[in-house]
């Protein structure tokens, strides 16, 4: 295969070599109409689909990782088509009487199609529909010098032959009664060709194309979704974000598919806070504000971001004008002090004295608690600036983010005295969190950072992790839990259980919840109906929640919130204490989503910079198992780490892992470290 060709997509189908691509009604959402074509880059050329068929892989990204770079890896690809819909000209038309253009509301043709270049005597032919008949040639494009005869009716097909001088052709396409026209074609000869897009696309160079499967990122810029796309899974995430007073700026997950079947979607929240001071800190998380309605246009602009006002009692600093009728302040006090309706009295600052009539207000999280905040992507290693564009990579893609609490204090100070529209706010910093969302060539997660205590802080707890229930899977499995009581139902997470078992019921997993584990629970499995697919959460027994972790979660390790059926687990949850000058916490965490193999309720691997993991999952189960290896782990030795009714004799990883299962009537799994 030498070359490939890609067409612009348009309404019905398109030929690529021996592939049909389908496009949508619309004919425009290109990205979203190339899976068969993502397949075929992603597979030898000996292999490629047949036309018509099914097999595909998702790939929002795979047509602009074609196309980013046209010009050093493409040549265009002539169209048959003469006609550019961007040549329509809208309130014109061509006059029956004499064939040149005349100005009318509502009325529209093709503009002057340029066919300077061809002999007298050659054929045209038009097709296509449209509301409204008429077609003439002219000397020019003056819409003045129409060539006497020229003008004719009929509708399309229409075939035409270039009269002496005449060096341009133009039609009507509407008028006031009949306003729609669709497929258009102009083409050479007398014969109506099918329809093609002027712009009819590109013709990729064998040098272009992968020779393998390859993984590869879309980054889709400032507030879009970004793709990763890895050997088995795709990953939805939205890393740019624009930091506004409603809003999080923080790095955030959004959907896990694998090949064709969605795992998670609609994972807005899936960042995870702290609690301290009283309150829901970082990912997702802020100090509270309120957003307030006003009777009327407030007259407040952004000069006054930072004046301060009062109800009587308490003061408030004004610190976002977001709607005409719409501001947000920030008390002075933490907590639900503001009445309604209420009215603000101006004390100073800003531009504008005038008092905040308010008629109805939401106490809600305002934007940001942190300062200095930056974003890194790093791409096989190499640092990338770009936050649009596809780029393929080799072993990951690292996103390196990091941002500091500050005082609550400080930030209204900040509003007060050094506001600047970036939203950066500076103060006396409280802790250093530094994340780090690594993505191996499958796709999957793995998540390092610390947190570093600058000063004593009120902690109740770290949750680093959480993922909110989603319907496509309805069942849990939490190992190294056991049977317990609550509200007068029995469960066991351990065995798999209903998300909805409890109800309204909230979940705390303290100790009389966990087994006898050395290390306590510390993974948290979603599965689907049949356990065919999953996605896998859970920290590494490494850094903090390794040995110390007993110590580290004494008060629980996680909590399942009944509203949303969401899963908090927790790095630390000792019961509140206060923070020391210095204080850390490390993790490595992941979140991986998996299909199951070898009638496993799991197996998946974890990829770290340093040694890598590996992890099985059983249930009711009697029989000798092998696990096919990643080629990455193939020769490196291993070592068991935890296991509860699966054993592993080996040493050294060969091309497929033997497990004796033993777990009828239970569960069993076995934790194994790759080392480095």
């Amino acid at each position: 295969m030498s070359t490939i060709k890609i067409n612009q997509l348009a309404t019905g189908s398109v030929e690529l070599t021996d592939l049909i691509i389908t496009a949508d009604a619309a004919g425009v959402a290109t990205k979203n109409t190339v899976q068969d074509l993502a397949d075929a880059i992603n597979t030898t050329s000996d292999s490629l689909p047949t036309e018509g068929s099914t097999n595909s892989v998702t790939s929002d990204g795979i047509y602009d990782a074609l196309i980013s770079n046209l010009e050093q890896t493409s040549i265009a690809i002539p169209s048959n088509n003469l006609f550019n819909v961007d040549t329509l000209v809208d309130g014109q038309y061509i006059s029956s009487a004499t064939g040149n253009i005349e100005t009318a509301s509502g009325w529209g043709y093709s503009g002057f199609i340029d066919i300077s270049s061809y002999d007298v005597g050659q054929e045209f032919t038009l097709s296509g529909a449209r509301g409204r008949d008429g077609f003439a040639f002219s000397q020019d494009n003056s819409g003045s010098t129409s060539i006497a005869g020229s003008y004719t009716w009929g509708g399309f097909p229409l075939t035409v032959t270039k009269p002496t001088n005449g060096n341009y052709l133009y039609f009507a396409l509407y008028n006031p009664s009949g306003q729609t026209f669709s497929n258009i074609m102009v083409n050479t000869g007398n014969v109506a060709l099918p329809y093609e897009t002027f712009d009819n696309g590109w013709e990729i160079k064998e040098s272009a194309l992968p020779s393998d499967k390859v993984a590869y990122i879309t980054l889709g810029g400032e507030g879009e979704d970004s793709f990763i796309n890895g050997l088995k899974s795709k990953r939805t995430i939205l890393p740019f974000k624009d930091v506004k007073v409603k809003t999080s700026r923080v790095f955030n997950f959004k959907r896990d598919d694998i090949v064709d079947s969605i795992v998670r979607e609609n994972c807005v929240d899936d960042v995870a806070p702290l609690h301290a001071l009283n309150t829901t800190l970082l990912g997702n998380h802020s100090y509270l504000g309120y957003e307030c309605v006003t009777n009327a246009s407030h007259g407040k602009v952004e000069g006054d971001i930072g004046s301060i006002y009062s109800d009587g009692t308490n003061q408030y600093t004004l610190i976002a004008v977001t709607e005409l009728d719409e501001l947000w302040v920030m008390a002075d006090v933490i907590g639900d002090v503001l009445a309604a309706p209420s009215t603000l009295t101006y004390v100073s600052g800003g531009v504008s004295s005038t008092n905040i009539a308010i008629s109805s207000h939401d106490y809600r999280q305002a934007y940001p608690c942190s300062s200095d905040y930056s974003l890194d992507v790093y791409i096989d290693g190499i640092k990338k600036t770009e936050k649009t564009g596809t780029f393929y990579y080799d072993d990951n893609i690292t996103f390196n983010e990091t941002y500091n609490l500050i005082e609550r204090a400080d930030i209204l100070t900040w509003y007060q005295t050094s506001y600047e529209s970036g939203l950066n706010p500076t103060g006396d910093i409280l802790i250093y969190n530094n994340i780090s969302y690594r993505f191996d060539v499958d796709g999957n997660c793995t998540i390092s950072g610390d947190y570093n205590f600058i000063g004593g802080v009120d902690l109740a707890d770290i949750m680093t992790l959480q993922a909110i229930g989603v319907a496509t899977l309805p069942k849990y499995y939490i190992p190294k839990t056991v049977e317990f009581t609550q509200s007068a139902t029995t469960v066991n997470f351990s065995l798999i259980e209903d998300r909805d078992v409890l109800g309204s019921e909230l979940i705390n997993f303290d100790s009389a919840k966990l087994d006898s584990s050395t290390i306590p629970n510390d993974r948290w499995l979603q599965l689907n109906d049949d356990s065919t697919l999953g996605f896998a959460m859970g920290f590494l027994p490494v850094a903090d929640a390794g040995a110390n972790r007993a110590v580290n979660t004494s008060s629980k390790t996680a909590q399942i919130k009944s509203s949303n059926n969401k899963v908090y687990p927790r790095l630390v949850d000792k019961g509140l204490i206060t923070t020391t000058v210095g204080e850390a916490y490390s993790y490595i965490a992941y979140r991986n989503v998996f299909a199951q193999e070898n009638g496993s309720t799991a197996n998946y691997p974890v990829r770290t910079s340093g040694d890598d993991f590996y992890f099985i999952d059983y249930h009711n189960t009697q029989s000798i198992k092998q696990f096919e290896m990643p080629l990455d782990f193939v020769g490196r030795q291993l070592e068991v780490v935890e296991q509860r009714n699966i054993t592993c004799n080996t040493s050294i990883v060969a091309s497929k892992l033997t497990v004796n299962v033993d777990c009828l009537s239970d569960y069993g799994y076995i934790v194994i470290k790759i080392n480095k």
